[in-house]
């Protein structure tokens, strides 16, 4: 563009090249205290120019809020959480640090880009133990928006390390290759359209003595919008590490959590929590290990145009009460998924209003006491499926039973009539003294 002259710190620098910035041309790192009205005044010079990239490359704190705006990237030079050393904060090549005052945050406007930055609670020193963690207040990063990116960044220290859409709709935004130490990792709502979260890991990267459900908070939400996506993420040691609620078609794709009790199964947390106005989620190909209360518990409202939940290639092995604490549902559909070691495969705590379908195919069941449990007897409007062809049960030393006895599925009326699905089978337990009127082929 011909250049522009910047007075910085005790210098005047000239900025040759109009779409590429360096952030310390405004003194941003200068060591001269906040920095947030110097990270401004080089995002609104590159958003006066139609966008661009201002790159980074130290520490410098913010005791503001700096807002991202449409076409500007902000760059550091972190190279990303792989392989960084959990438990412990030196070490490790952090790379460009910005650390956050309290009470401020870094917001996105749509179409803007934060990659490659350690992000920092000021004040909040590392290790942190549990306890301290529970004290850890405010979030890095938040916006109402669309087509925004989120990559590479570390984020450590506050109560909410991501949290998108909080106030209004979004769409398209990505969330990619980040590791969060926080009390809730990622919370997205009010999408309208196709966000992603893609290899997000939610774990005390700093903390110490983080285990067993110490965290108060979420690991990744989804919340009140459509078509998200979760790939390839790992959530530790959360109340509820993944939670679903009022979302329409979200699908977790080779994810995994890990509720980290190794000796006692816990009383509060989940592994997945499906709720409300929910509509055909599809878990596939995920892994869940550590002791928990339950796995995934389901209270799927949307009765009315099928609150079908599909579970795929998945494998179970937490050792809790339930893999499967069912609410509320209209379709379960498992398919090819291993279970072992629980007291019950699926546990339905109470009668649905509505007929609720529970079918197996394709799975493994194993070191469980039962398959299908209730809370009380009488259940009639569950309905429990199953192709005997293709599913291994087994009945060995530490193996399982299809019922609990005192608690089962589909009671029938001794002068009741019952009808015979076409295909697949359905267990009953006939009630009362006098004999079934009559068993009915077809449905």
């Amino acid at each position: 563009d011909g250049g522009s002259y910047i007075n910085g710190v005790g210098v005047q620098w000239k900025q040759i090249f109009g779409t590429r910035v360096d952030a310390r041309a405004w003194g941003v790192g200068s060591g001269l205290g906040d920095d947030h009205t110097r990270w401004q005044a080089a995002i609104d010079y590159m958003s006066a120019l139609g966008g661009g990239k201002i790159t980074f490359e130290g520490e410098c704190l913010l005791n503001g809020n700096i807002t991202v705006k449409n076409g500007v990237v902000i760059e550091g030079s972190m190279p990303g959480p792989t392989g960084y050393k959990a438990n412990f904060a030196t070490g490790n090549d952090w790379g460009s640090r910005i650390y956050i005052a309290e009470g401020y945050s870094i917001i996105l406007n749509a179409g803007s880009t934060v990659d490659g930055f350690f992000i920092h609670k000021n004040g909040v020193t590392f290790p942190q133990t549990a306890v301290q963690s529970q004290s850890w207040t405010g979030t890095a990063i938040k916006g109402t928006m669309s087509s925004s990116f989120i990559r590479g960044c570390m984020i450590v220290g506050f109560e909410y390390g991501i949290d998108i859409g909080a106030d209004g709709a979004t769409a398209r935004n990505q969330i990619v290759d980040c590791g969060i130490d926080c009390q809730n990792g990622v919370r997205m709502s009010g999408s309208a359209d196709l966000d992603r979260i893609i290899n997000v890991h939610v774990f005390p990267f700093l903390s110490s003595g983080i285990e067993e459900s110490d965290r108060f908070g979420n690991g990744i939400e989804v919340t009140d919008g459509d078509g998200k996506h979760i790939e390839g993420c790992f959530v530790f040691s959360h109340i509820k590490n993944y939670v679903i609620h009022n979302s329409n078609q979200v699908l977790m794709l080779g994810c995994g959590s890990d509720c980290d009790a190794a000796t006692t199964t816990l009383t509060t947390n989940v592994a997945v929590e499906i709720t409300g106005d929910t509509t055909n989620p599809q878990i596939v190909g995920c892994r869940f290990i550590g002791k928990c209360l339950n796995v995934l518990h389901i209270d799927m409202t949307d009765t009315t145009s099928g609150a079908t939940l599909n579970l795929t290639g998945n494998s179970f092995a937490a050792g809790c009460t339930a893999y499967l604490n069912v609410v509320d549902a209209t379709i379960i559909a498992v398919t090819g998924c291993t279970f072992s070691g629980c007291t019950y495969v699926a546990y339905f705590t109470n009668n649905p209003v509505n007929y609720l379908d529970f079918i197996m195919s394709g799975c493994t069941v194993y070191g469980t006491s039962y398959v299908i449990g209730c809370a009380a007897a009488f259940y009639g409007n569950i309905r429990v499926r199953f192709d005997p062809s293709n599913l291994l049960i087994s009945t060995g030393t530490g193996g399982s039973q299809w019922l609990n006895s005192t608690q089962v599925v589909n009671n029938i009326a001794s002068t009741g009539t019952v009808t015979i699905p076409t295909t697949g089978n359905n267990i009953y337990n006939v009630t009362g003294t006098t004999t079934i009127t009559a068993f009915q082929p077809g449905m």
